[in-house]
């Protein structure tokens, strides 16, 4: 029998540019997921929600939202330099 997870992510961001420049980042890397997983994002107010759904393994899952706040480490520290 498969378990069905679900985890919210809440990025509270300094503005909904910001938000919005880190949803716009993760896009390419909203594809291709294994069978069983999926992420959606929306930007509420100035917060970016990200929601992983999931009947895959664990460790799917887990390598998959590692890899996403990585790429959201990465582009928050890019735009803290411009902004």
């Amino acid at each position: 029998m498969k378990q069905k997870i679900e985890i919210k992510i809440i990025l509270e961001c300094k503005s909904r540019t910001i938000a919005s420049t880190i949803e716009q980042a993760l896009k390419p890397d909203n594809v291709d997921f294994p069978d069983g997983l999926h992420m959606e994002q929306k930007i509420i107010n100035n917060n970016l929600e990200i929601y992983f759904i999931s009947t895959a393994m664990l460790d799917s899952l887990l390598n998959t939202i590692d890899e996403i706040l990585a790429m959201v480490n990465m582009t928050y520290k890019t735009l803290k330099d411009v902004i």
